[in-house]
């Protein structure tokens, strides 16, 4: 029986942390400049050479922002308008990211609901990917709880993409929650 993937987060931020592996081995690295939206800036995803024996590091995908046009996605070294290859649904809320996998099937970032989750969006509610926010550490508590992303073995094919799509809606899903004064 295969197990979920679980990538452990270092800092509860999208574009700051390193991912884990469930024997604290750093997997990836998602980094971005302190200041994110001033005139663009760049996320950049690099998997670490603990994912895969004998394998060096390697960028597996950027995302370059922008806030007075379109930002950008790179990935499979093709570069993406993120509004065409990661699609907005709905016009009130933080909005549902759609996208189309390698694998052909239609996926969807379900921002909506607390946790953040990967969908298959087939009609069935296939749970491909679950994202759960850290916890603060209260003077009662041992430690606090770490963020992580759950990747289920439907998600495998595509850990690189499921992770830039990720950090992405995320991102903008705390963005629209900041607007809101935290809603």
């Amino acid at each position: 029986m295969t197990t979920n993937r679980l990538l452990t987060f270092t800092n509860d931020s999208p574009l700051r942390t390193v991912l884990l592996n469930a024997q604290s081995q750093p997997v990836y690295r998602i980094y971005s400049p302190d200041k994110v939206f001033i005139y663009g800036s760049t996320t950049t995803i690099i998997r670490c050479s603990g994912m895969y024996p004998n394998q060096p590091e390697e960028e597996v995908g950027r995302i370059n922002w922008h806030r007075h046009h379109r930002s950008q996605m790179v990935f499979g070294g093709r570069t993406f308008e993120v509004n065409s290859f990661l699609q907005k649904t709905g016009f009130v809320g933080r909005g549902n990211r759609i996208w189309l996998g390698p694998d052909g099937q239609e996926y969807m970032w379900n921002v909506d609901n607390s946790p953040t989750t990967l969908i298959l969006n087939d009609g069935s509610g296939t749970v491909v990917a679950c994202f759960t926010r850290g916890s603060l550490r209260l003077p009662w508590m041992k430690q606090k709880r770490p963020a992580c992303l759950q990747i289920r073995p439907n998600g495998f094919h595509m850990v690189d993409l499921i992770l830039l799509t990720f950090v992405y809606a995320e991102q903008k899903k705390r963005e629209h929650d900041d607007d809101d004064g935290g809603a």
